[in-house]
């Protein structure tokens, strides 16, 4: 009895210790599949990450391959700012040489403009003292043309009214004499009659004569009033020319003095602007190398060049219109040229100048 009881003892604790082996057995089984998956999880990822390292490799291999090639870069790139400096230095050089030039060209049309400028205003007080003198001519000539045109009609009426006086004279000749009387007194009445109409006759011719020559001198006066009106026009017409002709080149040479001047002007504002700051003149002359393309320098070269022409034109155009409305006295000088930069017809110049004279 006591040898049972010790075995169902025993059995019971062998049975608890079953019971603990067997959670214990499965435990380590959920603890398996849980370590079974997380290996499959390790895996993948270390699948993953050799993949990533494969990619990082060919990563690794390509930056290489550009930090070799960056390095060939740097090298051109060192020569060719070795040469870029060389240029520099050489433009620079040529750009004293041309400023240097551009100045004694601009000192020499300095002194051609004043020299132009006293001798066009000399000429022009000449031939504005000439066209004068012609216009006073011209209308002492047209005065007298009109007294000698009037007294040509006057004449002419004189000579009508002696011929047709001559006219009535023939005319009485013509009548046949109707009244009869005594033959001494016919005689002496006809012989009295021709007598007075024989003087009457010799007057009215020596009058003719006169009137012919006087209305031959007059004509002849007219002819050569009318020749000098048309040589008067044709020194007018040519002084208008060579009146246009000058303010033209006094325009043509205002415009190259400012070209020049705004050219040196430029000039010399580089070179203050290079001497103040030399490493953005450094990178301002890379720049302008790299950007001196045939084509962007042409297409900047015709924009500043439009730019300045038409502000060049524009203040050009201001200053002979207020020079044109300020001086009366130049009026004349400056007509041709307001007509030629307003494109003014023959209607349009007359319009304008009556408006002026209005004013």
């Amino acid at each position: 009895m006591m040898r049972l009881n010790k075995v169902t003892a025993e059995n019971n604790k062998l049975m608890k210790e079953v019971g603990e082996l067997s959670d214990k057995y499965s435990d380590i089984k959920d603890s398996k599949l849980t370590s079974n998956s997380q290996i499959d999880m390790i895996k993948r990822r270390c699948d993953e990450l050799s993949m990533i390292n494969k990619e990082y490799e060919n990563r690794v291999d390509a930056l290489e391959v550009e930090l070799s090639e960056a390095r060939s870069m740097l090298q051109e790139r060192t020569r060719e700012a070795g040469t870029i400096r060389k240029l520099m230095i050489e433009s620079e050089e040529s750009e004293n040489e041309k400023a240097r030039s551009l100045t004694a060209r601009l000192h020499g049309l300095l002194e051609e403009k004043e020299k132009l400028e006293n001798e066009s205003t000399v000429s022009l007080k000449k031939k504005q003292k000439e066209v004068d003198e012609y216009r006073e001519l011209y209308e002492q000539l047209s005065s007298k043309l009109n007294d000698l045109r009037h007294d040509k009609d006057s004449l002419e009426d004189q000579l009508a009214k002696v011929n047709s006086q001559l006219n009535e004279q023939k005319n009485q000749l013509a009548v046949p004499l109707k009244k009869s009387g005594s033959i001494s007194g016919g005689v002496i009445d006809t012989s009295g009659r021709h007598r007075g109409m024989s003087i009457g006759m010799s007057d009215g011719e020596d009058d003719s004569e006169y009137n012919n020559k006087i209305i031959e001198s007059l004509r002849s006066s007219l002819n050569a009033a009318e020749s000098r009106n048309k040589e008067l026009e044709g020194l007018n017409t040519v002084l208008r020319s060579s009146k246009e002709e000058e303010s033209m080149k006094y325009i043509r040479l205002t415009k190259k003095y400012k070209l020049l001047s705004q050219q040196v002007r430029r000039r010399y504002s580089g070179e203050n602007s290079g001497s103040n700051s030399p490493v953005t003149s450094r990178k301002g002359s890379t720049l302008d190398l790299q950007d001196a393309g045939p084509n962007n320098s042409q297409k900047k070269k015709n924009v500043d060049g439009d730019s300045e022409e038409v502000k060049e034109k524009a203040e050009y155009i201001k200053n002979i219109l207020l020079g044109y409305l300020e001086h009366k006295e130049q009026r004349p000088i400056l007509q041709p040229v307001v007509k030629a930069l307003l494109y003014l017809s023959d209607q349009d110049e007359k319009k304008f100048i009556n408006l002026l004279s209005k004013q």
